[in-house]
């Protein structure tokens, strides 16, 4: 029940991968709840699989949420669950060689307005005071302006949480640029060159953007972090060294 308040709708992999379950108990517990009416059964367009959902699910009309997500936040730690909900293909790759990359060494997705709508290639170069964009990818159809503001102020928070003085801007593509005047008409600390302007058988069915929007996941956040939904290192012990929460 824990997992389905958090997701809002999932299939049983996701219910059971929340908590990291056998999946021989999960799916006994599943159908307790199912015949209990503690769960029902719903349909989500564009899923293959069977979801799952509480038997009054709120669906809000929109969430207004802005955040660099760490690769090990809950939004996007399943990453088969992000691809199904936003067609959002994520691998982190760092353990890639460096010519295979596609996107950078160690990515960060954007959430902005209830889609993931960017990734960015950051790294905390502390002895250098600043954090590092070495890449900047817009996913279609890409970050209008005011989106642009909020990437800079999501980066200006997270140089802050890290105790950084600025940030800065290594990357030469034209998303780049388009970041580059938004942290200017932000007034963000920026070192860098200016480049110039740039459902189911009960009844219930849902969308990918619902499905999306039902999730009430509130995990408890470390002091400082400013993640709209903290990482599962942050409700433990802490972000592992060298990781940017």
């Amino acid at each position: 029940l824990h997992s389905a308040t958090a997701l809002g709708v999932a299939t049983e992999k996701d219910l059971r991968d929340y908590f990291r379950l056998d999946p021989a108990d999960s799916r006994n517990r599943l159908a307790e709840l199912l015949e209990d009416g503690q769960l029902q059964a719903c349909q989500v367009q564009g899923w293959k699989q069977s979801a799952y959902c509480l038997p009054v699910p709120t669906v809000p009309r929109k969430v207004p949420a802005s955040a660099l997500l760490s690769p090990f936040d809950s939004l996007v730690w399943e990453r088969s669950r992000t691809e199904r909900l936003f067609d959002f293909r994520y691998r982190l790759e760092i353990y890639t060689p460096q010519e295979k990359r596609v996107y950078g060494y160690y990515v960060l997705p954007f959430l902005h307005h209830e889609r993931i709508a960017a990734r960015v290639d950051l790294r905390a170069e502390r002895a250098n005071g600043c954090l590092a964009v070495h890449a900047v990818h817009e996913e279609e159809p890409g970050l209008d302006e005011e989106g642009m503001l909020a990437l800079a102020l999501n980066l200006r928070q997270m140089a802050d949480w890290l105790g950084l003085e600025r940030v800065q801007l290594n990357c030469q593509r034209v998303s780049a640029d388009r970041l580059r005047v938004a942290m200017l008409n932000t007034c963000v600390g920026l070192q860098g060159p200016i480049a110039g302007k740039p459902g189911s058988h009960r009844g219930m069915h849902f969308s990918r953007k619902n499905a999306f929007q039902c999730g009430r996941s509130t995990p408890r956040r470390r002091s400082g972090c400013t993640a709209t939904t903290c990482c599962r290192f942050c409700t433990t012990s802490g972000s592992p060294r060298g990781l940017i929460c």
